[in-house]
């Protein structure tokens, strides 16, 4: 067995045989996804003396190979695997969604009071956000967008995922903004098109009940964000200048709202999730 490239993809010769095998950058025994299956397996020796023990029998009708945390499998093996993990994920996440504190579709926001400057110099302005009734509407968007990777430490194991959003709307019924010499007041809405997040789990099987818990979960990529006002009077016609002044600071506030928010209402939900009926064997 030959090994040519360094440490995320490697070409190799197995008996004759050119195969690809993608390495996971991890080194260590300790860690290993939950799925590998002990009969097909690469050891500790595996860059200094090749393919040992069980992994000899490996088929070899099959061109493409993954090495996870130094354990070899087989492509289609480890996606059929992958496919049952993301169906458990999607269930976690459908579940979570169903479990939030909801009145027609929708979940509360707390109230929000900000300061902000925007500009530079001579050009700065102060302004104070302050909102109540805030809403978060339908979280039924919410989908898992690329495979769950599962990693475990003994009897712990913690998924990682990408989770999108096609659209995020946030409604404040009230809402007081100070900027420069404008005074508003009115409601306000923000919609966002296509919110993309990273999030972190585990479930610790040494405890019984096991322990399921939401280790995080942040803003990758936020869309275009668009906002309306009412209440704007006299000013409607600066209406841009407005917008323009505040979309980076609410960039940023929907950024911290959404991570904070989502966290604890992941967290609140994922609390309920039975993971009694997914205990290993």
């Amino acid at each position: 067995m030959e090994f040519y490239g360094y440490e995320t993809s490697k070409f190799v010769t197995i008996r004759g045989r050119d195969v690809t095998v993608e390495f996971d950058g991890t080194y260590t025994d300790k860690y290993m996804p939950a799925w590998i299956d002990p009969e097909i397996r690469v050891f500790k020796d595996i860059f200094n003396e090749g393919i040992t023990g069980n992994a000899q029998r490996l088929p070899l009708n099959d061109t493409t190979y993954k090495i996870y945390n130094c354990r070899l499998m087989l492509l289609p093996v480890a996606e059929e695997k992958c496919d049952i993990i993301n169906k458990i994920g999607d269930v976690a996440l459908v579940e979570g969604i169903a479990a939030l504190d909801q009145v027609n579709g929708s979940v509360k926001l707390p109230n929000i009071t900000e300061k902000f400057t925007t500009g530079k110099g001579i050009f700065t302005a102060h302004g104070l956000l302050e909102t109540t009734g805030g809403i978060f509407r339908d979280l039924t968007t919410l989908q898992r967008s690329e495979n769950i990777e599962i990693t475990r430490a003994g009897n712990k194991y913690s998924a990682s995922a990408s989770i999108q959003m096609s659209t995020a709307e946030l409604h404040f019924s009230n809402y007081k903004l100070s900027y420069g010499i404008i005074k508003l007041d009115g409601e306000f809405d923000i919609r966002v098109a296509g919110v993309k997040l990273q999030a972190a789990a585990s479930i610790d099987y040494s405890q019984k009940p096991c322990l399921p818990r939401i280790e995080k979960i942040k803003v990758s990529e936020l869309g275009k964000v668009d906002v309306a006002f009412t209440g704007l009077g006299i000013f409607n016609s600066v209406l841009g200048t407005v917008v323009d002044g505040i979309i980076r600071f609410l960039k940023v506030l929907l950024t911290r709202l959404l991570e904070e928010e989502l966290m604890k209402m992941a967290g609140d939900a994922f609390k309920d999730f039975d993971c009694e009926k997914f205990r290993p064997g």
